[in-house]
């Protein structure tokens, strides 16, 4: 039996993504490690883990996509966050991370919201979150019973 050759660690690097709200509470803690392993025939292989997160627009994220260029950033729907009560129903709270790629900002308060929480107003063609669209709609109904359009 030939002699065993000795394992050799060699350095590797651990990131550990912190990911926290305004007010400072962590919504996800996410790791990435890269380090080199010898195999017992003497070959080296490089050996990469990194952990992914379902993002609540369906995109499948990890921290390694920070650095990548160009870069998938992340912001915060916070309706997804704390979901506000409608009725009976309530919907269950999330994360609320979002790619900005997919995310928008209201026009009026200027929240930021997911595909889900932000609706296109047709007329003006501008993006509104629910409670400002609900409002927007609710403005344009009263300005109608008082008002009419007139072409001269």
């Amino acid at each position: 039996m030939p002699p065993q050759r000795p394992i050799i660690a060699l350095p590797g690097s651990y990131t550990q993504t912190i990911i926290r709200d305004v007010d400072g509470t962590p919504i996800l803690e996410i790791g990435y490690s890269d380090y080199m392993v010898t195999n017992p025939d003497g070959s080296m292989a490089r050996q990469e883990v990194a952990e992914s997160i379902m993002l609540v627009d369906g995109t499948v994220w990890n921290a390694g996509m920070m650095s990548s260029t160009p870069p998938v950033l992340l912001g915060c729907c916070q309706d997804c966050r704390h979901p506000p009560f409608r009725g009976l129903h309530r919907e269950r709270p999330t994360h609320g991370l979002v790619s900005l790629k997919r995310a928008r900002h209201c026009r009026d308060c200027g929240k930021l919201a997911c595909p889900r929480h932000i609706t296109k107003v047709t007329g003006t063609n501008a993006w509104r979150c629910r409670t400002c669209a609900k409002k927007h709609r609710r403005r344009g109904f009263i300005r109608s019973i008082f008002f009419t359009y007139e072409d001269e």
